[in-house]
């Protein structure tokens, strides 16, 4: 029997140091909730310095509380840019680096900004086919050409915008 998603952990892993010298980009997913982490994945940006700044999209203002978000930037409910840290359980499920990358300057950083500002979708949210956090990803992963990643078969959505 599963608990409630309420009932499951979103704290850090501390897994994921601050960097005070460079700026380091990780792109992280972790399985779904209950029974959905046996087919998909949630997936996100994380950009580490002296702070952490994630870029994701959360479809529900409670599961947003929940994760303890306090919210740098969220236009549309569905958009966040939050300072969690970048390696907190996905509701009791550890995450996954897919992707690290050492930043030689902040210009990935102001590219991610700029991208989250200009995401096509920022009005619209469903699980499946998509828009969701793994569309979102994957529109950043494509708009950075130093994000030379492919998110895995879990990350449902990944392909929205490509049809």
């Amino acid at each position: 029997m599963f608990k409630s998603w309420k009932d499951t952990s979103c704290k850090s892993t501390n897994s994921i140091p601050l960097s005070l010298t460079e700026e380091m980009i990780y792109i992280m997913h972790s399985k779904l909730y209950s029974w959905r982490g046996a087919i998909a994945y949630h997936s996100w940006v994380s950009v580490v310095t002296d702070s952490y700044t994630n870029y994701e999209i959360i479809d529900n203002e409670d599961l947003a509380k929940h994760l303890n978000i306090d919210c740098i930037e969220n236009p549309n409910n569905l958009t966040f840019k939050n300072n969690r840290t970048a390696d907190n359980l996905w509701f009791g499920n550890y995450p996954i680096v897919g992707f690290k990358y050492h930043a030689a300057d902040k210009s990935i950083g102001e590219r991610l900004e700029h991208n989250f500002k200009e995401y096509p979708y920022k009005e619209k949210y469903r699980s499946i086919p998509g828009p969701n956090s793994n569309s979102y990803v994957s529109y950043l992963i494509r708009n950075i050409s130093e994000l030379n990643y492919t998110l895995p078969l879990k990350a449902l959505g990944r392909n929205f915008d490509k049809f």
